[in-house]
């Protein structure tokens, strides 16, 4: 039967945007790009990330300057994304692979590629000179995987060792941004962190001296931290949420149906998606995988019909996801050792999981943990063995906390495993 959305509490209008299908995936984003020019064609080496002279050759110098909301304060820096310029006559399928290296935004444009990158959008070499006329172009664009080797670290050329240390990490894959690093000092036994300074530019004064070790938190693509389970969950009908619904990652694994109001080409039902994301265009509360904005026309072979359209109106209703019971991952970066970061989804969707408190046995005491980002939790050095947990929930105005007898998660978790618990959340 169609939902009906006449007589919902929660109804409302709002634009829908595009993630444009191509061959890349569903984590598909609409902006501008433009370029600029060097001596070479290729980067800066005063760019905003302070990779000095790397910055002109990383990527063979196909590079880019970033939006603000790209380059995250410098966090975005170091990330590789896969722009295709949108001219069928002049640019390829494939596009460039770029990494941001700077920062920097025109009127509504997202990149801003070297020359170098820039001609390689065209579909052939020859083609270049036609390109560069236009000088903003219309792109599809999505952040993919660098496909470096291991990680490097370089130490700026402002550090001195006897008080002050900068260190520039690069190489790093590009689908995780680096958040924070911190260095351990052998004396205190302690984990010291770091300042980032500017872009990917850590420091601290006086560090330890002998051989460092450091250790780095990373924040995975998708601000809800599902990783992977992300791209699948509710078969890859899943959207990024406006920061209104998004709650600082409160809203993260809502459901919401969602039915545009284009009558000759959309259907009554809609799509049922998962908030897994953030992210919003402009007057947009919803950025919809292309199966999912395929999903809300009349009929499978109207779709190439809706595409083109890019933005709609849209009614909305949050909805239940009518999962089982409640599932708990341990991020992968967890550490039996000292650090615990955890994952909960299938919750079903009307309810918004606010807190996560586990139980120390030894202490007689409920421990909070830390929302990190999105829907991780954390908490360092937790309690050893099978480990209790309750979660506090709100469903509208009502906030309760639930639990169950039985342990959560065993003794000797391991990072990347889904536990199955016995609760439901609704």
């Amino acid at each position: 039967m169609a939902l009906s959305f006449n007589n919902c509490s929660t109804f409302m209008i709002c634009i829908i945007l595009l993630l444009p299908a191509f061959s890349f995936g569903t984590e598909n984003y609409y902006s501008k790009a433009t370029f600029y020019k060097t001596s070479d064609g290729k980067g800066t080496p005063t760019g905003a990330c302070g990779y000095g002279e790397h910055g002109r050759y990383v990527n063979d110098g196909l590079v880019t300057t970033a939006s603000w909301k790209l380059y995250k304060n410098g966090a975005g820096c170091g990330a590789c994304y896969q722009v295709r310029c949108k001219d069928e006559a002049l640019c390829s399928n494939e596009g460039v692979k770029v990494v941001v290296t700077d920062s920097g935004e025109g009127p509504g444009t997202d990149f801003i590629l070297s020359s170098d990158a820039f001609a390689k959008m065209a579909k052939h070499p020859k083609l270049a000179h036609m390109l560069f006329p236009k000088g903003v172009v219309d792109v599809d664009y999505k952040r993919v995987s660098c496909k470096y080797g291991n990680l490097k670290i370089k130490i700026n050329e402002h550090s001195n060792y006897h008080g002050y240390l900068a260190i520039v990490p690069f190489n790093h894959g590009g689908y995780a941004d680096i958040i924070a690093i911190e260095i351990y000092d052998v004396k205190s036994y302690k984990w010291i962190p770091m300042r980032r300074s500017y872009g990917a530019v850590f420091d601290l004064a006086n560090p330890p001296k002998g051989d460092l070790k450091i250790k780095i938190q990373i924040k995975e693509a998708g601000a809800c931290g599902y990783g992977e389970h992300g791209r699948y969950v509710n078969d890859g009908l899943v959207t990024a949420a406006s920061w209104k619904l998004y709650k600082n990652g409160v809203g993260c694994g809502a459901c919401y149906q969602v039915r545009c109001k284009d009558e000759a080409l959309c259907g009554n039902e809609g799509v049922k998606v998962v908030v897994t994301d953030s992210g919003e265009g402009p007057g947009t509360d919803f950025i919809l995988s292309s199966d999912a904005f395929a999903k809300m026309a009349m009929h499978p072979k109207l779709a190439y019909r809706l595409f083109p359209k890019g933005v709609f109106d849209v009614d909305y209703k949050r909805v239940s996801c009518k999962y089982g019971n409640l599932k708990i991952k341990i991020n992968e970066h967890s550490n039996y050792h000292g650090y615990l970061a955890i994952v909960p989804f299938n919750h079903g969707g009307y309810a918004d999981i606010i807190a996560i408190e586990i139980y120390d046995v030894k202490s007689y005491k409920w421990i909070p943990m830390r929302r990190s980002y999105g829907a991780v939790f954390d908490l360092a050095n937790p309690p050893k063995g099978d480990l209790k947990m309750k979660i506090q929930i709100k469903e509208g105005e009502k906030t309760k906390w639930i639990h169950s007898d039985k342990a959560m998660i065993p003794d000797y978790w391991k990072p990347g495993s889904i536990y199955e618990t016995d609760i439901q959340i609704p």
